[in-house]
């Protein structure tokens, strides 16, 4: 409720001219619909048990409320991190109704995969390189900032055997790059 009520308080808020950025660290699940499509659900902490589909329907946030909170937002650039396991399906969800919405994805996680975590970096493999991107470069926009993350990916994969860690990066058509960091 509190996600959905900071859609609906940014929509009013933003302008053309503004950048909306929005960050996801938690958990996440893909789920079917009514047609058999793949729905990512964000699965904050009101949901009650993570392995019951219909509750994580229920209380869960899905990637297509999500869509639709991001239509009212006017800010002409949106950019949408999602740090959690099944997280890629979001992006398909985007790409289907891609010339409603302009907007970045990136995440975590193929919509089968998990989202790793390990205590040594103090995060998740996608807010770690996420955050160390952002640190280590003076310019970047967001095609760049998605490169260096999975730069980055390449050089823990074997520290971490992380054998099916894969990052995904959608852009839809109408979504300009923009910079995200400048010194």
């Amino acid at each position: 409720e509190n996600i959905a009520a900071n859609f609906l308080k940014f929509a009013k808020l933003t302008r053309p001219r503004d950048v909306f950025i929005f960050y996801y660290a938690g958990h996440g699940r893909t789920l079917k619909d009514e047609n058999g499509n793949p729905v990512f659900y964000l699965v904050s902490s009101n949901v009650g048990v993570l392995e019951q589909d219909e509750t994580v329907k229920k209380d869960g946030l899905s990637g297509l409320q999500m869509i639709n909170f991001s239509k009212k937002i006017r800010s002409g650039k949106q950019m949408f991190l999602f740090d959690a396991c099944e997280s890629g399906s979001v992006a398909k969800a985007f790409a289907r109704i891609q010339k409603d919405t302009g907007g970045h994805i990136l995440y975590a996680a193929a919509s089968n995969q998990l989202a790793y975590e390990f205590s040594s970096l103090g995060h998740g493999v996608f807010t770690y390189t996420l955050l160390k991107t952002l640190e280590d470069n003076k310019k970047l926009n967001v095609s760049l900032l998605s490169g260096g993350m999975d730069f980055l990916l390449e050089e823990l994969r074997p520290k971490y055997n992380l054998i099916d860690q894969t990052f995904g990066y959608y852009r839809t058509i109408e979504a300009p790059n923009f910079t995200i960091k400048s010194m």
